[in-house]
């Protein structure tokens, strides 16, 4: 994963990895739409699985420089109790998945 984002840092100025192995423009919208006007992201690295997600950001704990962060979906961890792993540039959404959070209201009625 670090490999990956080495390559594309000269247009990422943050490293974005999720578990997803499509929807990468949905991906980018999101990810954009939440980070300060002048951020460059221009791609999303998608890892298939959040075991390699995980893994990948065990791997990644020194402070490199770079601004980062790991995705995974919720899935029904809340609902089972299970926690999720103690690791910097971690984050699990707080829904089953992410397509949770682009529900359109006026779309659904």
């Amino acid at each position: 994963a670090k490999a990956i984002a080495q390559l594309k840092k000269h247009y990422n100025d943050v490293d974005i990895f999720v578990e997803d192995t499509s929807n990468h423009n949905m991906w980018l919208l999101i990810i954009r739409s939440l980070l300060p006007q002048g951020v460059r992201l221009s791609s999303v690295n998608m890892l298939g699985g959040r075991e390699a997600v995980v893994a990948a950001c065990a791997l990644d704990q020194e402070d490199d420089g770079r601004k980062k962060l790991y995705i995974i979906d919720g899935d029904f961890d809340y609902l089972l109790g299970k926690k999720s792993p103690e690791l910097k540039y971690f984050y699990k959404i707080k829904a089953n998945n992410i397509e949770n959070l682009i529900i359109d209201e006026d779309a659904l009625i």
